[in-house]
């Protein structure tokens, strides 16, 4: 078993936080609309923040374990992860539209198959674009 986990160690991690970041973000939308009365878009808003803050401190520490170094390291960092997490947002928000609005097809089904594709899409950005091993200036 633990050899099994050290050979997919990342791909275990990003799903196990992953579980972690949608905890995040039904929590603290649910938290905001429902106990703090928050409109929906501003409680949407907050609980996107909270959970990209997460899922971006557990996927620097656990998911690739990345060490970027100095303030500037760290901000670029973060733009990259944000930048990130916004463009699939409305790869996911894109894809449910149009299936839904244009093809009429099950919205609940699309929105689980544009969260896996946007899922996708968050890992390679994140592996390839913000955790990437970077070359010493």
């Amino acid at each position: 078993m633990k050899a099994f986990y050290l050979k997919y160690k990342e791909y275990i991690n990003y799903i196990i936080f992953g579980i972690g970041t949608m905890i995040v973000s039904q929590g603290t939308y649910a938290l905001c609309a429902k106990v703090f009365g928050f409109e929906i878009a501003l409680a949407n808003a907050v609980s996107w923040i909270c959970a990209v803050a997460f899922a971006y401190i557990t996927n620097r520490t656990w998911v690739f374990e990345h060490k970027a170094h100095g303030t500037k390291g760290i901000i670029i960092e973060i733009i990259e992860f944000a930048a990130g997490r916004v463009a699939t947002y409305f790869v996911e928000t894109a894809i449910i539209e149009v299936t839904v609005r244009v093809f009429n097809w099950n919205e609940l089904l699309m929105k689980f198959i544009a969260g896996v594709i946007a899922t996708i899409l968050n890992y390679i950005i994140s592996k390839f674009i913000v955790f990437r091993k970077r070359k010493k200036t």
